[in-house]
This record gives structure tokens, C-alpha cells and sequence, in this order.
């Protein structure tokens, strides 16, 4: 029997005898009694609620086309938190905070009234699902101090933020946010590593474990303590750690490198999912007088079986781990993914087909504006200038999938072809200095074409060379939120246009 198997063994007959033995608890006084427990009895006539753990949203209205299948949007997800609240009416939403904008609105392509025209959408998945505490991230203070705030504030919505501050108006948002859910009461803040750069000039920026120390002297007797964390690391992660009480820390961009993997840990530290493709979620069955929070999955493992570290290099008993369990909020965190089960949300289907108007109308006309204004004598050439002198090149480029961009952007329902974001990574120059600026115009530019790649051709011959390909120039749309699996030296052999690539063999292995 190998050293596993013999483990599983121990383990097994440990629980089986300890269901009928007992555990004396209290730092070896002897002064508590404990029966080994099953993660049902220890469940049982306690308090259970759940938090929607949201945030990071990125302004994903619809479900990533780049994903196969395609989950997520905001249509599915609201239906999925009705069906939560519906079926457990002590669940409470929390977004953690940059839900409102996308990483493409860093882009030097990027068009401000698109990036606010969706923003408002997203809030009006806000309103729907009325989250009881609502962060603003580094990404949505993109629209500037004010701009945010204005679109909650249209919709009856305050956002959290606890160390930022616009001097002379105190009311574009709170400090805190306070609740009760079953009798229990809840504390949320949002603090800041440092200033977010787009708001430099205008708000104040607190540190933020002096901005939580406040928040908790001021709110009183709380609970539980949830902490929208942005631009943390595990420096100040540990930080949070040290202040008493119960505490959740929402990694909203996931620096953050610790995990709770004790079961006796103070803070338990959780991440929403990128652009809402899955909805997670934290079961509660809590109970007065713990003192921190046990992960029920160590007692379902213990229950099949499987050994269980203590976190000392030991395996643990049933009785510890129900000892641990009984003085804790027990927790379990769970995942759904929002596929097509999901119906859509009446009201955000009409506010999508709105933006879609938008798209088709005001937007044609700001870029049709920005295309009379751009210089007469356009940098991108398009491939098949590229041609002229690098014709094998050319006919290397198009076997890659690379030159299949635009097709893919077809295939897709819902007007892909008409997504401004969508186009800009499915066609070269888009929207940049000196390439094409209306969709209609892209014609010669469709797919990832060689100037994606390179320097743009206008400023080629005679001046810098063809650019040597870089991993940074790939992930402005192979992304970690589009394409998590991306990897720059597995992706290049089926981009170059060194060598031909064979048909069914030019796009990498999924």
C-alpha cells in the first residue's frame, strides 16, 4: 500500500472511531467537551445567508464573443440574482467596483462617449440588482470624479468610497455602507492603495488602513467587516488581517497573493470573477461568538475520506476539525456559470437594444466627425500594400487564423461587426492615429493584419524598420479577461508569417 493510500486508510477509520469519541477543547484546560460532528449537524439551526460576490465587470453588457461557449452578459446575470433572491431572500450583492468600464478605455483608440454610453448600461444593471454595497474601482473614477457619480446618482445609487474624497462635494458618494441581513450587521468600505492616476487633480486620497480604522470607530458594533480592496498586495492584505473582528477582503483586481486556507483565519479573502462570466458566491452559517471563518470544504473531504492537513504538516481529527468548526462562521464558496440556461432580464434586454440604437446612430456620426478629422495622408496602407514588397509574407499571413479575424466577427450574433470595441481588436489601425475611423471605412484593414503586428506601413519604407513582435503588442486584445490562456510563445508559431500554416493546423490547440 503506498504512502496515499495508507493516509486515506488512517483517515478513514479516524473517522469512524470519532464519531462515537469526543475532543477536549480550550487550549488544553479540558474545560469544553466536543462530540466529532458532521458538517450537516454543525450546519444545522444556524443563520445561513449568502453574498453575491460581484465587481470587475468590465463593462461585459454582452457575453465575450472570444470565449467559447460564450457565458456571462448582464442580461443572464440578472436574471441569475433574482432567482437567488427569489429562492433565499437573505442573500445580499455586493460589486466590489470596476463593473461600470472596461481596460479599453485606457486604449489611445478609445472613444469617451462609447465608454460612457456603456457605463450607463451597466448601472442599469446596477439598479435591477440593487447590490448593497457599490465600489467605485480605479477604472469606473476613469470617467472622472464626477462622471461615475453622475450615472449612479441618476439611477438612486451611492457608491462606496472611504479614503477618496472630491473636496466640496461630500455627497457624490458615502464612506461606508451599512446593513442588517437575519439579524446580522454588516460593514462595507472601499479603499484605495494609492490615487488612481485619472483622478490625480481631483480628490483627496486617505490611507487607506487609517480611512478603515475610522470607518469602524464611527460605524459601531458591527458583525462583519467587507472590504473592497484596489491595487492591494499582500503588504497591506496582511494589514487588514491584523484589525479584529470578522472580516471579508474582496481582491476587486486580484494582487493579492495570500489565500484563507487556515481554518481558524480572521479574514477570508475572496476575488470576484473577470467580466462576470461566472456569479460567485459565500454561503454563511453563522453563528454569535465565532471568531473566524472555517471552509466547509475541509469536513466534506474529511467525510469522503481524504485527509486533511492541519496547516502544521499533521493530519488533523474529526474532533479538531469540528472543534475549529464550531467556534467559526462556516463558509463555502460556490461558482455558477452563466450560460444560456439563464433567460434574459426583460428590462436590460430593452436598455441593450437601446445602446445598440445608439451604436448604429450617434456613434456612426462621432466617428464619421473623426474620420473628417484625421490627416489626409493615412500611416495604415493595409496588407496588401504590405504586399507590394513582401509578397510571400503576405501569402504566408493569410493561412494564419490571424487573417480569419473578420469572419469570426460575422459568425457572431448580435451585430459584432457594428461593436466599435469589437472591430477595433478584429481589424488593424481602427480608431488609431492615422487608421480607419469609421467601421464602414475598414474594408482594406479587416482581420489582424500586418500592421497589427509591425509598425504601420506609412511610416515603413525609408524610416524604422518592420518591429520586432512583442508579447505587449499581443495582449492589448489578447487580454487576461478575453483570452486567459494566452501564452506568447505557444500563440506566435501559429501567428508568423514566416511559413505557411497547413488548413485545420493555423490556430493554436484548444
Amino acid at each position: 500500500m503506498n504512502r496515499v493510500a495508507a493516509a486515506v486508510a488512517v483517515a478513514g477509520a479516524a473517522l469512524g472511531v470519532a464519531l462515537a469519541g469526543w475532543y477536549v477543547l480550550g487550549g488544553g484546560t479540558g474545560e469544553e467537551e466536543i462530540p466529532a460532528k458532521s458538517l450537516a449537524e454543525l450546519r444545522s439551526g444556524r443563520d445561513h445567508l449568502s453574498l453575491v460576490i460581484s465587481g470587475r465587470l468590465l463593462a461585459e453588457i454582452l457575453p465575450c464573443g472570444c470565449r467559447t461557449p460564450r457565458k456571462g452578459g448582464i442580461e443572464r446575470r440578472a436574471t441569475a440574482i433574482r432567482e437567488m433572491l427569489k429562492k433565499d431572500p437573505a442573500t445580499v450583492v455586493v460589486d466590489a467596483g470596476d463593473s461600470l468600464v472596461d481596460t479599453d478605455a485606457k486604449r489611445k483608440s478609445a472613444i469617451p462617449e462609447l465608454v460612457r454610453r456603456k457605463a450607463e448600461v451597466m448601472a442599469d444593471f446596477l439598479k435591477e440588482t440593487a447590490p448593497a454595497a457599490l465600489a467605485l474601482g480605479d477604472l469606473d473614477l476613469l470617467l472622472g470624479a464626477g462622471g461615475a457619480h453622475d450615472i449612479l446618482r441618476s439611477r438612486g445609487l451611492r457608491p462606496v468610497l472611504s479614503n477618496l474624497r472630491a473636496p466640496g462635494t461630500p455627497d457624490l458618494a458615502v464612506t461606508e455602507a451599512k446593513w442588517t441581513t437575519s439579524g446580522w450587521t454588516f460593514l462595507a468600505v472601499t479603499l484605495h492603495a494609492e490615487k488612481p492616476d485619472s483622478v490625480s487633480g481631483e480628490m483627496e486620497w486617505r490611507d487607506p488602513m487609517e480611512a478603515l480604522d475610522g470607518a469602524l470607530r464611527e460605524a459601531g458594533p458591527v458583525d462583519i467587516v467587507v472590504i473592497c480592496a484596489h491595487g492591494f498586495d499582500d503588504a497591506l492584505a496582511r494589514k487588514v488581517i491584523q484589525r479584529p473582528g470578522l472580516k471579508i477582503l474582496v481582491d476587486a483586481d486580484g494582487r493579492v497573493r495570500l489565500r484563507s486556507t487556515s481554518r481558524t483565519a480572521t479574514t477570508l479573502i475572496v476575488r470576484p470573477p473577470d467580466k462576470g462570466a461566472e456569479m460567485r458566491t459565500v454561503d454563511l452559517w453563522l453563528r454569535r461568538g465565532a471568531t473566524g471563518w472555517y471552509p466547509a470544504e475541509r469536513l466534506e473531504r474529511m467525510e469522503l475520506g481524504y485527509p486533511v492537513d492541519d496547516g502544521t504538516g499533521r493530519f488533523s481529527t474529526p474532533e479538531e476539525e469540528t472543534a475549529a468548526a464550531n467556534g467559526a462562521v462556516i463558509y463555502g464558496i460556490g461558482e455558477t456559470a452563466l450560460s444560456g440556461e439563464f433567460a434574459n432580464d426583460p428590462a436590460l434586454t430593452e436598455s441593450i437594444r437601446a445602446y445598440e440604437a445608439w451604436v448604429r446612430g450617434d456613434l456612426r456620426e462621432i466617428l464619421a466627425k473623426r474620420a473628417a478629422a484625421a490627416p489626409a495622408d493615412a500611416v495604415y496602407r493595409g496588407a496588401e500594400a504590405c504586399g507590394a514588397c513582401h509578397a510571400r509574407e503576405l501569402e504566408n499571413w493569410k493561412t494564419t487564423y490571424h487573417a480569419e479575424a473578420w469572419r469570426t466577427l460575422e459568425n457572431e450574433p448580435g451585430g459584432a461587426t457594428q461593436d466599435a470595441e469589437c472591430v477595433s481588436c478584429h481589424v488593424s489601425g481602427f480608431l488609431l492615429p492615422g487608421g480607419p475611423a469609421r467601421i464602414e471605412d475598414t474594408g482594406p484593414f479587416r482581420g489582424v493584419q500586418c500592421e497589427s503586428c509591425h509598425v504601420p506601413a506609412g511610416v515603413h519604407p525609408g524610416g524604422p524598420k518592420f518591429g520586432r513582435v512583442r508579447a505587449d503588442g499581443c495582449t492589448t486584445c489578447h487580454s487576461t479577461t478575453r483570452d486567459p490562456r494566452f501564452d506568447f510563445k505557444a500563440y506566435l508559431p501559429y501567428a508568423t508569417c514566416r511559413a505557411p500554416r497547413k488548413p485545420g493546423e493555423n490556430r493554436v490547440p484548444r
